[in-house]
């Protein structure tokens, strides 16, 4: 069963990526939001959740976020 799970993790993390990629951020945010409550600590995640609540003008959110980001890896860059 955790491998299944694992595996389910990964589908959405690339699709989410994919429609990051392609600005569709509103289709992305509840996919990242998934994979946190399920316990990702993958810090693509929360720089992509940054950089989609920056675009939609949630400045405080971000910084959270982008700061989750480093906190996991603090050589994370984009």
């Amino acid at each position: 069963m955790e491998n299944f799970d694992t595996d389910n993790q990964r589908e959405i993390l690339a699709t989410a990526r994919e429609l990051f990629k392609e600005n569709k951020y509103n289709q992305a945010e509840p996919l990242l939001n998934q994979l946190i409550l399920k316990g990702s600590k993958n810090p693509e995640i929360f720089h992509m959740l940054g950089t989609i609540y920056y675009d939609k003008g949630k400045f405080n959110k971000a910084i959270k976020a982008f700061k989750r980001a480093l906190e996991i890896e603090p050589t994370f860059t984009d």
